[in-house]
């Protein structure tokens, strides 16, 4: 494991979350020789086995998906084809009520006081266009028309590509920074929009982090509003698309596969349960 320990130091990952790694697929070996399995000939149906095992465990759908991810890193370090790759056990969060009203959301972005653009960008993204981290990490530059005011959203395993409009002070905060970090871009030779602070990979996690952080202390010290983090903002966002535009369009938006999936933030804000409260049982 010493070369594997090796390898994802220099992917910038810290000798304790390498640690995690390889402790995770040892764990995986293990399992593999109680059943009489090699790692190079796993089909797909030997992973939902393993996975069977981890729920036997005890170990929760985030807690599985982090040993999985560290398997998927094995092998690609040996350069394996893997059932394990891409493959992820959902992770169905409750909806964070009560949802925000539109202006709730534009005064949480418009009162942070950002420590850097990064966050800021961040910020903007989750508020306006119902990001997550990921999504926001993978956009290059190329998937930014700023002349049309228009942003591209890659698809992956989750979720389907699509076009979202930005707006107008998005195209100039976007103008600005991919401005500002372009001879920092050229010559790390990257075309990803979004640039680590430090020479560290894990310091955009650390900001996004650190983001969350402030915006759950803001909203209650300058709002007196209960954000309960950037999750809160973004399902805010699709719960008003399916109440502004209807649930096809707010599929389209959230990029999802199905409408079954925006079905899950249907929901309503307190304003309207107060108003059919009211009608239902006026107080006469």
């Amino acid at each position: 494991m010493e070369e594997f320990k090796n390898y994802l130091i220099k992917q910038g990952y810290t000798k304790g979350l390498a640690q995690d790694k390889i402790n995770f697929v040892q764990h995986y070996f293990e399992w593999l020789q109680t059943h009489y399995l090699v790692i190079e000939q796993i089909r797909y149906a030997d992973v939902m086995n393993y996975i069977g095992q981890l729920q036997q465990e005890g170990n929760s759908p985030h807690q599985q998906n982090r040993r999985l991810l560290a398997i998927e890193t094995y092998y690609t370090f040996k350069q394996l084809p893997s059932s394990v790759q891409g493959l992820r056990v959902k992770v169905r969060q409750s909806t964070l009520k009560p949802v925000l009203e539109l202006s709730e959301l534009e005064s949480v972005y418009q009162h942070y006081q950002p420590w850097h653009d990064v966050a800021q960008l961040m910020l903007s993204l989750v508020v306006w266009q119902a990001l997550q981290r990921d999504d926001i990490l993978r956009i290059e530059l190329q998937d930014i028309n700023l002349s049309k005011g228009q942003l591209y959203i890659k698809s992956h395993h989750q979720r389907q590509a699509r076009y979202m409009k930005l707006e107008a002070h998005q195209v100039m905060q976007l103008h600005d920074y991919m401005t500002t970090t372009k001879a920092k871009r050229e010559q790390e030779k990257h075309k990803r929009l979004i640039l680590s602070l430090t020479t560290s990979r894990n310091s955009l996690l650390t900001t996004w982090r650190r983001l969350n952080k402030e915006v759950i202390h803001q909203g209650k010290s300058k709002l007196n509003m209960s954000v309960r983090n950037l999750e809160h903002l973004r399902q805010s966002r699709l719960a008003q698309w399916v109440k502004q535009y209807g649930l096809r369009q707010a599929q389209y938006l959230g990029g999802f596969k199905s409408v079954r999936g925006v079905e899950y933030y249907q929901t309503q804000s307190l304003k309207d349960l107060q108003q059919q409260l009211e009608q239902c049982h006026p107080l006469k």
